[in-house]
């Protein structure tokens, strides 16, 4: 999500365009707050993880809107 208004559909999929599929996975790392395989076609067929980090490093415990993470994985998942 860095640069994100450099990082556009056209410019992730030249990036991506150079690695075979399969050769690559990618990690969603706050896919549940911003989704970036929901902008990016599922990121044009290469495999992802999607990821939630739910301790920036100031909290304790696990805590979050499960309903909503269960809807983001559901939907990612359908792709």
């Amino acid at each position: 999500y860095r640069s994100a208004d450099f990082w556009k559909e056209p410019q992730v999929f030249g990036y991506l365009a150079g690695v075979p599929r399969a050769k690559l996975w990618l990690l969603d790392l706050i896919a549940e707050s911003h989704p970036v395989w929901s902008i990016t076609a599922s990121f044009f067929g290469h495999p992802f993880i999607y990821c939630t980090l739910l301790n920036f490093g100031g909290r304790q415990g696990i805590s979050g809107d499960v309903p909503k993470l269960w809807n983001g994985f559901n939907e990612a998942l359908k792709g």
